[in-house]
């Protein structure tokens, strides 16, 4: 608490913070079955998004390693786990640029990006199971929102959401976005 009662924060560049969680999550998650998506999906093949129908019909990696899988799951848990250890709040971006319809594509740094790859930051933090808040911190001159997720260590909830807040209050706190309909090209 005290942390957030400062009006100045010392601010540390991580190159590749929580490097290889994203990858451990990916891979642990391609053993998932999807079961409820395929049923979900039945009879209405034509409905789902290029991005869900590939991973529907995406094909699951051989059962005798996903020990292997889990094993470098925890591995870039526990290696996550001690990046918050040493820096008690992380930022990063949700996506690598402002919002785009989920079956469009964005460019970032000359490289195509679209659908869950543009979240890969968000799949990172999902392996570590820490708490995380995702919320606007700036708008694009067509209005469209930049976002930034707020990562605390473990059960330091109220840490992500009193900086969630700041964040939040830098801004001059929700606003309604003054575009409405199908999002710009």
């Amino acid at each position: 608490a005290a942390l957030l009662n400062q009006d100045k924060f010392a601010i540390t560049y991580v190159p590749d913070a929580f490097g290889g969680a994203r990858q451990a999550f990916d891979e642990l998650r391609s053993y998932e079955d999807l079961a409820d998506l395929r049923r979900l999906a039945r009879g209405r093949e034509e409905e789902p998004t290029a991005v869900v129908r590939a991973l529907i019909d995406s094909p699951r990696p051989p059962m005798q390693s996903f020990d292997d899988a889990t094993r470098k799951a925890r591995e870039k848990r526990s290696e996550g786990l001690g990046q918050l250890d040493a820096t008690p709040l992380f930022l990063l971006p949700v996506a690598g640029c402002a919002a785009v319809g989920f079956d469009e594509k964005a460019t970032i740094d000359g490289v195509s990006y679209q659908g869950f790859e543009l979240m890969a930051h968000c799949r990172a933090i999902s392996l570590l199971a820490v708490p995380v808040v995702s919320i606007p911190a700036a708008r694009t001159r067509s209005g469209l929102p930049l976002s930034v997720q707020v990562i605390a260590p473990p059960f330091q909830e109220h840490l992500a959401l009193a900086m969630a807040r700041r964040i939040e209050s830098l801004g001059g706190g929700w606003q309604m976005a003054a575009h409405r309909g199908p999002i710009p090209p």
